[in-house]
């Protein structure tokens, strides 16, 4: 609960558990300036008092009677106009509960008692000044701080890049709360940067799980126990996994350098070869991103080795302010959502100003298994208000895998390419080509079509849009390919011709002849072939509430392998001659005739 504090006249929120009995993620919501970050400070300063009762190297000049506070406290925090501002926090961990109070100006206890309804029995205040304390359970602190992941991962997070001259800049961090005295805890709460500190422990990790061998009688004998080094090859695994899932690759895995790379001792690879010569050479957004879930790990890997192993039951309460900064929509939408829910037992708390973040934790959860908090009032959302960004989102990632397929298509050869408008046309033209004595076309040219399938099989990206949307693609990217290409329209297209220094764009003249299908390459075939057995009906909402329509349509798979496979009959090709007679001219204006 909180009242009065900056943007937030009052908030009060309370967390829930799923069916399973954990933890549902909070994402925080709202335009700038709305308290999100507040709520995160309350709640990193409540877990920084709770961890200084326990330990003495949670903040920088902590002593036994005296310890600076993490988040300011007092007037400066009270809306305007207001007596009184208040943060109250409650933590559960099984049967056991811990408050925290921050109180500034006038209030007395027990006028604010009904807004408390029976919680924070074991806190208390004066009616006057200003107060901050906690209720104080040293024992249990201990522990949790001790077996837990908990942390704070600030807006202002960042890690060096590997290319910077640290001598050249100030490298300072934003804010200095790591002590540089002996630690007891050796678990910042505060983490802004935290790649070095990574890195040593991930080498630790890669050689526990490496198996030693010793000579023994013609052969190898493995040293310790099998089932430790399988148990901590595990833990390797885990980490490993946080890398696959950000550079999106299933064959990555982490290699060892010789000892004289001493800088760069752990590598990236694939089955092929280094990727990434060192855990340093990440970008900043994936850098960011694998050292925020790698730290989850190894805070709790400190208290037990297991939870390296064991994910699952990694437990504690991480807070992240701006979740999405640093990320690539890719990496918001599928990725992070992913790596949340390897911690099923972490209370993730984070703000985000990302839709498709929202949109990704949608896909990966159900419905009610996270939410949004809008700030300043704290009310439950939904993310349909967001809709619209998922489908702009799914245009986008349609879009650049089609432009992806196009330039690997343009780097296949050096030959020149056809491409057609339908799945069956490069069928066709080489079916005809056979059949009309001009093999010699074939080996001097690759004939596609534009579209490609998705992951249902499912033929997408086709038709004349497809062929202008390549067209618009290859002539941005003139230096993909030194390939010539040919954009062969159908007949109902009524492209002009063009010739340009790769793009050549033809349209396949109509066949009056066939007066039963006017459009498509199926035109340039005899009328008398296409019988009713190869088609089907489909029905249609028409626009405007105009009702349905039934739609004759060609089965044109089965039609083309009819055509192509079981008759393949010269005659019925004669009208593809006009194709022949622009693949010649193609393969002439490309050779400059």
């Amino acid at each position: 609960m909180i009242e009065n504090v900056g943007p937030i006249e009052l908030l009060d929120l309370s967390l829930s558990l799923d069916e399973h009995g954990s933890p549902k993620p909070i994402i925080v919501v709202g335009k700038n300036g709305s308290g999100k970050s507040i709520l995160l400070s309350y709640i990193a300063d409540a877990l920084m008092e709770f961890a200084k009762t326990a330990y003495k190297d949670i903040v920088e000049g902590q002593r036994e009677f005296e310890s600076p506070f993490f988040k300011l406290t007092g007037p400066i925090n009270q809306r305007i106009n207001c007596q009184f501002g208040i943060g109250l926090l409650q933590f559960s961990t099984g049967e056991k509960s811990c408050s925290y109070v921050d109180k500034s100006g006038i209030l007395a206890f027990d006028e604010y008692a009904d807004k408390m309804r029976e919680r924070f029995k074991d806190i208390s205040w004066d009616k006057e000044g200003n107060i901050k304390k906690v209720s104080k359970n040293e024992k249990d602190f201990e522990d949790i701080f001790k077996r837990c992941s908990i942390c704070y991962f600030p807006s202002s997070r960042k890690e060096i890049p590997h290319w910077l001259n640290r001598g050249s800049v100030d490298d300072e961090l934003t804010f200095q709360l790591k002590m540089q005295l002996t630690s007891t805890l050796g678990k910042p709460v505060f983490v802004e940067s935290c790649a070095n500190e990574n890195k040593k422990w991930v080498l630790d990790v890669f050689l526990d799980s490496m198996v030693d061998f010793e000579p023994a009688e013609d052969k190898f004998k493995i040293l310790g126990n099998i089932n430790d080094k399988l148990l901590l090859k595990q833990g390797r695994a885990n980490v490993e996994a946080l890398l696959k899932n950000i550079l999106q690759d299933e064959s990555i895995s982490l290699g060892l350098s010789y000892r004289n790379a001493r800088r760069y001792r752990l590598h990236v690879k694939n089955i092929e070869k280094i990727i990434i010569p060192s855990l340093d050479h990440l970008s900043s957004g994936q850098s960011i991103l694998f050292n925020l879930f790698t730290t989850i790990i190894r805070y709790a890997d400190i208290g037990d080795v297991n939870k390296s192993i064991h994910l699952d039951q990694i437990e504690g309460i991480v807070l992240i302010d701006e979740i999405d900064a640093h990320l690539d929509s890719q990496l918001q939408y599928d990725i992070l959502p992913k790596m949340i829910k390897l911690f099923p037992k972490v209370q993730f708390i984070v703000t985000t100003h990302s839709p498709l973040f929202l949109l990704g934790m949608e896909k990966n959860y159900d419905v009610d298994g996270f939410r949004i908090i809008e700030m300043p009032n704290g009310n439950v959302i939904s993310t349909e208000r967001f809709s619209e960004f998922k489908k702009s989102f799914e245009y986008y990632k349609l879009t650049k895998d089609y432009e992806d397929s196009i330039q690997k298509r343009l780097l296949e050869s050096t030959k020149p390419l056809v491409l057609t408008e339908g799945e069956t046309d490069p069928i066709y033209i080489r079916t005809a080509l056979d059949l009309l004595g001009h093999k010699d076309l074939l080996d001097q040219l690759d004939i596609d079509w534009v579209g490609r399938k998705d992951e249902h099989g499912n033929s997408i990206n086709t038709g004349k849009d497809s062929l202008n949307t390549a067209k618009r693609f290859i002539e941005a990217n003139p230096n993909a390919s030194n390939r010539s290409i040919l954009l062969l329209y159908d007949c109902d297209a009524n492209k002009s011709e063009e010739n340009e220094e790769k793009i050549f764009v033809r349209t396949i003249s109509r066949n009056p002849k066939n007066d039963k299908v006017t459009n498509g390459i199926e035109n340039l075939l005899p009328s008398s072939l296409f019988d009713d057995k190869f088609y089907y009906y489909k029905t249609k909402k028409q626009l405007g509430g105009g009702g349905e329509k039934i739609e004759k349509r060609l089965k044109k798979t089965e039609f083309c392998r009819y055509i192509c496979h079981d008759r393949a009959n010269h005659e019925e090709f004669k009208e593809f001659d006009r194709i022949v007679q622009i693949l010649d001219e193609f393969i002439k204006l490309t050779r400059g005739d």
